[in-house]
């Protein structure tokens, strides 16, 4: 739909992306109200991670669907630290390089979010 509003998450990457290609962009919180926002019609769609909008579609009994192209924002995987711990940040960037490096990282995601889930 060419000119609908889309939902996102806020403070994300995909309210970030939305933001910038001038969409009609609707922010919520927390992740599960983006379905919500589609479903009650507060939102015509919703730009979420694959995984969170599987979930919504297995759930919503064929009310919801995936469509469009897979849209790789910035790293693909993240959390939040605080602000001014820049040692516990270097820690979990150092703790994901290497479960990267060995393949711990893929198995992860494959056993939480089965084997479509897209890898790093």
């Amino acid at each position: 739909m060419v000119g609908g509003a889309v939902a996102a998450q806020g403070a994300t990457v995909h309210s970030a992306y939305l933001a910038e290609t001038g969409a009609a962009l609707r922010e919520y919180e927390p992740p599960a109200d983006l379905m919500g926002a589609v479903l009650g019609g507060g939102a015509d769609s919703a730009l979420a991670d694959l995984a969170s909008a599987r979930e919504s579609v297995a759930a919503s009994g064929g009310a919801l669907a995936i469509v469009g192209l897979r849209v790789m924002l910035g790293l693909g995987i993240g959390t939040r630290v605080r602000e001014d711990d820049a040692a516990l940040r270097a820690r979990f960037g150092s703790a994901l390089a290497s479960m990267g490096e060995d393949g711990s990282l893929n198995r992860l995601i494959r056993e939480w979010f089965g084997e479509e889930a897209e890898l790093f």
